[in-house]
């Protein structure tokens, strides 16, 4: 299990349990009751705005169906921008930057600096 930030539809934005499903491929995760209609995601190794590379990579789920996802309420309310589905993100471990780790809340301003580039 590891802990990710979660921006959700019904306007939560905190951290989540998520239950990795395979030491060989740490992306792996758990995620259909997130996701009903299924998730995408993308490695993020520099900051959107900057293209600073970051100290560690961070991937992002998304819905991959934005059409019938519900509004997010947290996107809208953290960000004053619309978006459709629950936002996920976990991190890559700095020192096995092959295995995903749980973030902390230290990790918060940085992870909400990147959703909101």
């Amino acid at each position: 299990m590891i802990k990710a930030f979660i921006l959700a539809t019904d306007g939560t934005h905190s951290q989540i349990a998520l239950d990795v499903r395979s030491d060989t491929f740490p992306e792996d995760v758990r995620l259909s009751h997130i996701f009903p209609n299924g998730a995408v995601s993308y490695r993020l190794f520099n900051h959107p705005c900057t293209r600073a590379r970051n100290v560690g990579d961070w991937r992002l789920f998304l819905s991959n169906d934005r059409a019938q996802s519900p509004r997010n309420l947290a996107v809208y309310t953290k960000f004053g921008r619309e978006w459709f589905g629950n936002l996920i993100l976990v991190k890559y471990s700095v020192t096995n930057p092959h295995n995903l780790e749980s973030v902390q809340e230290g990790d918060r301003p940085l992870a909400y600096s990147m959703l909101n580039a």
